[in-house]
């Protein structure tokens, strides 16, 4: 899509007042006259380009922080033989900083001259990004930006950290490129992520196209073309525009924003994406698999039954890394290095459990409480017993089970009933379907409030909780599968049948690493 640029004359000048002044090498022009094959992203000097891509050495791991060499050199018959001695330089210290908690990644970055001399802002190749970054709702409307996934208050800036000087800086976004417009390399290509990767699906999360097409011969065009959109006669990888593809920049920083960076040209850097944050956590299949989403580390269960619908529930501890799944007979198994517990429920080869949560008064994580199907409440660790308000002999009505503090909590029911336990106030509803099994979850966020998941994926306060909107509602499927909450973010996610993760009220988007499309697999989620 043409991406209307200032003039020629003003580009130019911009181009010489900065390379005069900055003493800068490496240049990419951002900007084109109206109409000409130039109206796409950087970069636009075909010398530079090849001197950045010299430059680039032998092609270096996307794993942030890493320096690790992938290839010897680039397979395009277009490109010029890279430095190899560059892939010899040590990493300077400090180098491979990333921001906690945030996507990160690995890339090549080059400069360009921005269109407002002097600003400090970088260029990414997704244009919904730079569309949300600088509120042009029309643009992203013209072009497709999914709105739930490019939100306008999102924090656009980016965290690099340079390999070459060790320097980090925080960056805006506000502006397209290099080569491509839409290689958002930083996403998972999975449909139900709010913001799928939307080209070059096919290669790995955090590998951009650019670089694959450099030393890789990827998206090889047979006549690519050259910075002036003319036929080269000869084949090589390619960007998105079919111009053959000289350098593996991911990134574009502005001569501002590499002088804070320190750097004199190009080099590769370490990048954390600020909108795109990790609210780590699991997801359970129905054989007892326990799936990381967020950026959690993977984990080892001692709870497994291939081929087996068994598990029934999921929590995890205060470290996010550990914690306990729970079988249909009531058993608890560890994961994640959380030590063995005690259960005072136990069903051999019956069905009969239906939910799990920890004491979140436990600095310990290692005691709380199961639900039967009947609505029996059974302590494990050192939680104490405690009744119920809720009790169906002979019945599987019961449909989940959270506590807010030591020996107390709800459980909820089948039709959408809240039913206190221990000490914990009576509370009202605002979802009740009387006669049908709707409900799917439950989650409290204080000792009094908390939200129930229906089949839909719908999310239903209680006890005065506020109102939320999810990201994603299914009327008429039975769909939805788990629910949490994370009080960083005051909003949390729902998990469906096939392990997609939605998010609602203010939690970010989050990526997962599991789902099985056409299977109702998922049995739980907890972060």
């Amino acid at each position: 899509m043409p991406l209307a640029r200032p003039s020629s004359i003003r580009r130019a000048t911009v181009l010489i007042v900065a390379l005069l002044i900055a003493g800068i090498c490496t240049v990419v022009a951002r900007a084109a006259p109206s109409g000409t094959a130039a109206e796409m992203p950087g970069p636009h000097n075909q010398a530079q380009a090849i001197a950045d891509g010299q430059a680039a050495g032998i092609e270096r791991s996307n794993i942030p922080g890493s320096t690790a060499a992938l290839s010897a050199a680039p397979k395009k018959a277009n490109a010029a033989s890279p430095n190899l001695s560059a892939a010899a330089a040590a990493p300077a210290p400090g180098s491979g900083a990333r921001v906690p908690g945030f996507v990160s990644f690995h890339v090549y970055a080059t400069q360009y001259a921005p269109n407002t001399q002097g600003s400090l802002e970088v260029a990414v190749p997704d244009q919904c990004v730079k569309f949300a970054a600088l509120g042009l709702t029309d643009q992203m409307s013209r072009v497709g930006c999914r709105s739930n996934g490019y939100p306008l208050n999102g924090d656009y800036r980016v965290f690099v950290s340079s390999d070459d000087t060790g320097k980090n800086a925080f960056v805006p976004v506000k502006d397209v490129g290099p080569w491509n417009i839409d290689d958002n390399y930083w996403d998972p290509s999975d449909g139900t992520f709010p913001r799928p990767r939307r080209m070059f699906t096919d290669l790995p999360q955090g590998t951009p196209e650019s670089q694959a097409a450099f030393y890789q011969d990827y998206n090889n065009v047979s006549n690519c073309k050259d910075l002036n959109n003319n036929p080269t006669g000869h084949g090589g990888g390619a960007d998105q525009f079919g111009r053959c593809v000289l350098n593996p920049s991911a990134i574009d920083l502005s001569f501002a924003a590499a002088s804070q960076l320190g750097m004199t040209g190009s080099g590769w850097v370490t990048v954390s994406y600020l909108w795109e944050p990790l609210v780590p956590g699991y997801t359970l299949d129905d054989w007892g698999g326990i799936h990381p989403y967020g950026g959690a580390p993977s984990v080892q269960g001692t709870g497994w039954w291939p081929g087996k619908d068994i598990a029934r529930g999921i929590v995890t501890r205060s470290d996010h890394q550990s914690g306990y799944t729970l079988d249909e007979s009531g058993g608890i198994h560890p994961f994640g290095g959380a030590p063995n517990v005690q259960g005072t429920g136990w069903w051999p080869g019956a069905d009969v459990a239906r939910g799990i949560s920890l004491d979140p008064t436990d600095s310990s994580g290692t005691s709380g409480y199961v639900v039967d199907k009947q609505g029996g409440i059974h302590e494990f660790g050192t939680a104490p017993p405690v009744t119920t308000t809720g009790w169906w002999p002979g019945q599987d009505a019961a449909r989940g089970i959270t506590v807010t503090g030591r020996g107390k909590g709800f459980t909820v029911d089948l039709f959408g009933g809240i039913h206190p336990f221990g000490n914990a106030p009576s509370v009202q509803v605002t979802g009740y379907w009387p006669g049908k099994d709707v409900v799917r979850g439950v989650v409290a966020i204080t000792g009094s409030e908390g939200y129930v998941l229906d089949l839909y994926g719908g999310i239903h306060p209680f006890g005065g909780a506020p109102p939320v909107s999810g990201e994603s509602y299914w009327p008429g499927k039975d769909v939805a599968r788990g629910i949490d909450y994370t009080f960083t973010f005051q909003g949390g996610y729902v998990v469906d049948l096939y392990g997609g993760i939605h998010q609602f009220g203010a939690a970010p988007a989050t990526i997962g690493s599991w789902y099985q499309y056409g299977k109702d697999m998922a049995r739980g989620i907890a972060g």
